[in-house]
């Protein structure tokens, strides 16, 4: 074992519901060619408790295993002896979020950065706190009252951290972990969750970013000798619980609605693959 692969993200960005369907496949072996589980570190109860509201369709949250808990397991390619470490610490989503205002990391996911030789950021659709661009600005300060007009004054909404937009978010965590890790270098895969809300504009996960997120995907561009990035786009679910619950009970195997692009064109349920690819040389 090489390193550590870690898992971040902000609220709501689809880590739990990862990390339960992840869990499933490995542990379940029912998706031919996927890693396979080597030694698993952390509490079984814990992430079977997902993995079963997974299977039963419904909502997956931290919240069904209590308070968040650390998840460490070892994983490997089916003929290999070499497995790869790969860690879901017990940092909310809030928690990376707190840093934009405390400017501090925890010390000890901190260690875990120093160590890490592969990092997976979540990125959910849903929750994407836009920004206005200056052509937007634009309209709104000319929508403005003009001379001659009155109009009552909007209340001030008191500025707070939670109020940037997602994209400088992301790269302020990006920015961290790069500066806490000491400049090291190491792969970087960004997991766009939901993926099934995003296929309807018929772009690959990439062009999506680009497209939604653009800083975002200039920082990565501008980073990529030292941090190789790649785009995945992953529904673990598969679908709308709410609009696609009758076709998602139809798969004879639970592993078979995940849905996988790698930005290749070939559709997989393979979810891991993002962790095959930051855990290559």
């Amino acid at each position: 074992m090489t390193g550590t692969n870690l898992m971040i993200g902000l609220p709501e960005a689809g880590k739990t519901t990862f990390l339960a369907a992840l869990w499933h496949v490995v542990d379940s072996n029912e998706v031919p060619g996927s890693l396979v589980l080597d030694k698993f570190h952390s509490d079984r109860e814990y992430v079977q408790r997902l993995r079963d509201a997974w299977i039963k369709f419904l909502t997956v949250d931290r919240t069904l295993g209590g308070s968040i808990s650390s998840v460490s397991m070892s994983l490997r390619e089916r003929n290999g002896s070499e497995s790869q470490e790969l860690v879901f610490p017990d940092v909310s989503g809030e928690a990376f979020t707190g840093q934009l205002i405390e400017r501090s990391m925890r010390r000890d996911f901190a260690e875990l950065v120093q160590s890490a030789q592969g990092v997976l950021l979540f990125v959910a659709p849903r929750a994407i706190r836009p920004g206005l661009r200056i052509d937007e600005v634009d309209k709104v300060l000319g929508a403005t009252k003009t001379d001659g007009q009155s109009s009552a004054e909007p209340a001030p909404v008191p500025w707070d951290a939670s109020l940037v937009p997602t994209q400088v978010q992301l790269v302020e965590l990006l920015q961290f972990i790069d500066t806490v890790s000491g400049g090291a270098e190491y792969r970087l895969g960004v997991v766009i969750s939901a993926w099934d809300q995003a296929m309807r504009f018929k772009k690959n996960p990439a062009e999506w970013l680009a497209s939604e997120l653009p800083l975002l995907a200039q920082y990565l561009e501008a980073n990529d000798i030292r941090h190789p990035h790649k785009v995945f786009g992953i529904s673990a679910q598969g679908g709308s619980l709410e609009k696609d619950l009758a076709s998602l009970t139809k798969h004879h195997k639970q592993s078979e609605r995940i849905i996988v692009d790698c930005g290749d064109g070939k559709a997989t349920n393979d979810i891991t693959m993002p962790i095959r690819w930051i855990s290559s040389p």
